[in-house]
């Protein structure tokens, strides 16, 4: 098992298609990462420690809307002395690239029941729902339950946490993983049937036995070799601040301010892996399933790029407060790259029950790997020439 499990590695990773994506892929990455902190440094800023003895003066500091307002006009300030061809000092070059983390919403609000709430609003909702005798409705529940959630969320504050963005961003690291996965796996079984050497593996006494399973095995090999380089590469991103800013509140945190969770972005980096690694093997065995029922490499490919570009490309058309939304959030793309879970707090009606999106979606990807797995071991045994 173990030799065959090697042999199909190699054949993987032989591969000139399978090398240049990742090479391209690795590449992509680093220039993804470091591109801001070399242009910043072109600019004049020599060191991660002058951006911090700079911003270190907002730590802790609260944020409101005059001050939101005011970091925007500075920002814009500066962009148009820039384009002026006037020189910025240090100081004002640090401000026009990193002041926009400032930008907070002091005020979060929050999309419940197709509508949208302060927490204030929402605990006079909800005693207006329980003046009218109306706790037993899906409507008080949904409401009482992210309230529940978000009622102790911090005042808008300042944290130096911007090297966390690149780090953080599993949008991006997911098209790179899912992209790699399809170009590496797509072709798995297919291969055999296209190159004519099936009929010869089928013949064999584990043909379709311990040739399948070593098949599987390495595949699921291959997707977390690739998920730990790829995010060892966005890593860096954190790296280079000296990873500031890890025991931010999520809330506190940008894009996050509307999270239902209460944790730290260190605490949200290690969740979001766990959850973005179990949806690439779900991806990874889907996509081999394909290569086995499919048979053509080609199609094989396509489908499963499929399966991640086309829920993602739709999803960004339908709106968050819409029936539709299942089909923006109940997806493979959503299960790797994992933000719209963490990013607004997002429930479905469970039987007249609110469970959070993020619940649901994990709870499908977890009940679905096994399923996979075991069409991919029942179709493997039915294969024929």
């Amino acid at each position: 098992m173990l030799d065959l499990i090697k042999f199909e590695l190699y054949k993987i990773f032989s591969k000139k298609s399978v090398r240049i994506v990742l090479l391209l892929t690795i590449l992509f990455g680093i220039f993804n990462v470091v591109a801001e902190s070399v242009y910043v440094k072109y600019q004049g800023v020599d060191h991660i420690d002058d951006v911090y003895s700079i911003m270190k003066e907002y730590d802790g500091k609260a944020i409101t809307e005059e001050s939101a307002i005011k970091a925007e006009n500075t920002i814009n300030d500066l962009k148009e002395k820039k384009s002026r061809g006037e020189k910025l000092t240090k100081k004002e070059i640090i401000y026009m690239n990193y002041l926009y983390d400032t930008m907070r919403s002091p005020y979060p609000t929050y999309i419940i029941n197709n509508k949208y709430y302060t927490i204030d609003e929402m605990k006079d909702e909800i005693n207006k729902l329980k003046n009218e005798n109306k706790t037993d409705t899906y409507e008080y529940k949904n409401l009482n339950f992210i309230y529940e959630k978000v009622k102790n969320v911090q005042e808008s504050k300042f944290y130096f946490s911007h090297g966390w963005l690149s780090t953080v961003d599993f949008k991006a690291i997911a098209t790179l993983i899912t992209t790699l996965i399809a170009v590496g796996l797509a072709a798995i079984f297919s291969d055999e049937y296209q190159s004519n050497s099936a009929q010869i593996m089928l013949s064999c006494k584990y043909g379709k036995n311990k040739i399948v399973l070593s098949k599987m095995i390495t595949g699921l090999i291959f997707t977390a070799t690739i998920f730990i380089i790829i995010n060892v590469v966005y890593m860096i991103g954190a790296l280079l601040y000296d990873f500031r800013g890890w025991s931010t509140p999520l809330e506190l945190f940008k894009y996050y301010g509307n999270t239902p969770f209460d944790m730290r972005v260190i605490d949200f980096y290690i969740t979001g892996l766990g959850i973005s690694f179990i949806g690439a093997i779900l991806y990874s065995l889907v996509t081999m399933l394909m290569s086995l029922l499919v048979k053509n490499n080609m199609i094989a490919l396509l489908l499963s790029l499929g399966l991640y570009y086309i829920p993602a490309f739709f999803g960004n058309f339908i709106p968050m407060d819409s029936v539709g939304r299942v089909f923006r959030e109940i997806n493979l793309a959503e299960a790797i790259k994992i933000e719209g879970m963490f990013v607004n707090p997002s429930t479905y009606n469970i039987l007249g029950t609110p469970v959070l999106y993020s619940t649901l979606l994990i709870s499908l990807v977890v009940v679905f790997i096994p399923i996979v797995i075991y069409l991919i071991r029942y179709f493997g045994k039915k294969q024929t020439i």
